[in-house]
């Protein structure tokens, strides 16, 4: 994925129509309090692009607002693990070990997206990254963390998130 051709071509293989699942994930507040947040509904997604950028929209979902993706190229090895294993996710649905064995290769070497948008709430913007990995005709997996005031404090939302292409 280091050449403008491999993300060219990624892209064209994600555009379409999703299915995306976030799972179990806690909510860290500033001032030191952690709680659970549960899994959401399914949400459909349409994926296009627009003069060369990728764009994610969940139009007619609880909100409505683009994700703006870009090949993550620069970014150092993720790894998606539990708390309990040093990460910052709850429970995800698969570490990275589990990937790497599904996919028969190192983490760092699939290819990766970072998602970003800004989403109105009630409380002023919600900013919201994706960091997906493509995973070929399984889908895309990754953390979601959605960052926001609430209440005068900084709170941060993190959970899993998988993507299934509709057939």
């Amino acid at each position: 994925m280091n050449t403008e051709a491999d993300v060219k071509q990624l892209q064209e293989e994600i555009v379409g129509f999703w299915q995306s699942q976030d799972g179990p994930g806690y909510m860290s507040i500033q001032g030191g309090m952690t709680m659970p947040v549960g899994s959401s509904e399914t949400e459909h997604i349409r994926m296009w692009i627009d003069d060369g950028v990728l764009i994610g929209s969940n139009a007619g979902g609880p909100a409505d607002y683009d994700v703006i993706f870009e090949a993550a190229t620069e970014d150092p090895a993720w790894r998606f693990r539990s708390r309990e294993q040093g990460g910052e996710v709850l429970s995800p649905t698969l570490t990275d070990q589990e990937l790497e064995v599904v996919m028969d290769c190192a983490l760092e070497d699939l290819p990766r997206l970072v998602g970003r948008a800004d989403i109105a709430v009630p409380t002023g913007v919600m900013h919201l990254t994706l960091r997906l990995v493509y995973l070929g005709d399984i889908g895309m997996y990754g953390i979601g963390e959605w960052e926001t005031v609430a209440h005068g404090r900084k709170a941060i939302i993190r959970k899993p998130v998988s993507m299934s292409k509709e057939q």
